[in-house]
């Protein structure tokens, strides 16, 4: 009897050792797939993925939660994207719904009618599209715009069938059964707006952006017009508050060798006299650039550029700032090549509606700058 009880605690014991060693290797392998962790670090000199509490910038205030925290994500890594996984969970979801004959309140639970989790998994397949990875091998891929064209059409179908079903019967369901109808089909209206307008409408809109040429560049190039649509996006939608003017000020922080490559580029292509004569105004008005040179934290230089866009007009349409603005960017020769040489980082902001005083003017509208009476774009410091 003691040598069973010994035998019976020695595997007791030997399970759970086994146990909690499976346990501490689960977990230091979830901590090893969290994002580091930093307090008072400057963004640019912090590898991602990471936190970075309290961030530093040598020459720029930050507010609200930009002032509290930063993120910071993987960079440099290559995104290939397998279509076949989002269009066999499509495929999944139409047979779901094509096995289910009618909406009677018996043949609906809570699985109506793949699963909530098959439904789940496809918005987050298609929603990871979106990641800036991702995002850049499709918009790069017409082959694979072309397949995510088509899933939208069937969702879209499946979508409209779904809604007609449910218009004719939902008199004959009980409340509990709408509801669960309703959740699915909302569901299916987030991947039908993600792939239509989130995915391939910011994709047309971004290539609006772009030159005729077909070849859109390198990646810097791509994800600095991708930001500066999201933007545009954001602030056209703000017009509605009022459309007497908008303007967009793109900043780049860029290394002094690849700014002395921009101004070669410049050279080559006969863009530098007008380089120059944008920079030599003494008001910040549409097209206007300014230079500032600096230094990092560790003495390395580096030239901040920014160039401005802006439009003033007492009477127009809804949406004639945007497009005016978005026409600016899309012509510029020198914002291209700017945006796609290498740069530390970049930033965009913009504004809508008249919110100062004085004239309803471009020098007048936002963005401003604090040069001082007499001096040039040249002369205004960070």
């Amino acid at each position: 009897m003691t040598q069973y009880l010994i035998v019976t605690v020695a595997r007791h014991t030997a399970c759970i050792v086994a146990q909690t060693v499976r346990l501490i290797r689960n977990i230091r392998r979830r901590i090893s797939l969290l994002p580091a962790i930093h307090w008072g670090r400057v963004p640019a000199s912090v590898v991602g993925p990471a936190v970075i509490l309290f961030p530093c910038s040598a020459n720029r205030l930050c507010c609200g939660l930009a002032g509290i925290i930063a993120v910071k994500g993987k960079t440099g890594r290559n995104f290939p994207i397998d279509l076949t996984t989002l269009v066999a969970l499509i495929d999944s979801v139409e047979a779901g719904f094509q096995e289910m004959p009618s909406m009677q309140t018996d043949s609906v639970t809570g699985e109506y009618p793949t699963g909530q989790a098959t439904l789940d998994s496809l918005l987050a397949n298609i929603r990871a599209l979106k990641q800036e990875g991702p995002f850049l091998t499709l918009f790069k891929d017409p082959t694979a715009q072309k397949t995510v064209a088509d899933l939208s059409v069937r969702l879209s179908t499946l979508l409209q069938r779904e809604q007609a079903r449910l218009a004719k019967q939902v008199g004959n369901l009980e409340t509990h059964v709408v509801d669960i109808i309703s959740t699915h089909i909302e569901a299916l209206k987030d991947m039908c707006w993600c792939l239509d307008v989130e995915l391939a409408g910011n994709i047309g809109r971004i290539r609006s952006l772009m030159p005729g040429s077909d070849d859109p560049g390198p990646d810097n190039r791509i994800t600095v017009l991708r930001q500066i649509n999201a933007v545009l996006n954001s602030i056209d939608r703000l017009e509605v508050r009022g459309r007497d003017s908008a303007g967009i000020s793109i900043l780049f922080v860029i290394p002094a060798e690849a700014y002395e490559a921009i101004l070669a580029a410049l050279d080559r292509k006969g863009l530098t006299t007008d380089f120059e004569r944008r920079m030599d105004r003494d008001v910040l008005k549409n097209t206007s650039i300014s230079l500032n040179r600096s230094a990092t934290d560790d003495g390395q230089p580096i030239v901040a550029l920014t160039v401005v866009y802006k439009v003033a007009a007492e009477i127009g349409s809804l949406g004639d700032n945007i497009r005016f603005l978005r026409q600016q960017i899309q012509k510029d020769e020198i914002l291209q090549l700017i945006a796609a040489a290498p740069h530390r980082f970049h930033t965009v902001s913009s504004h809508t509606r008249w919110a100062s005083v004085g004239a309803i003017t471009e020098p007048n509208c936002h963005p401003v700058d604090n040069t001082v009476t007499g001096a040039t774009l040249k002369d205004r410091r960070l």
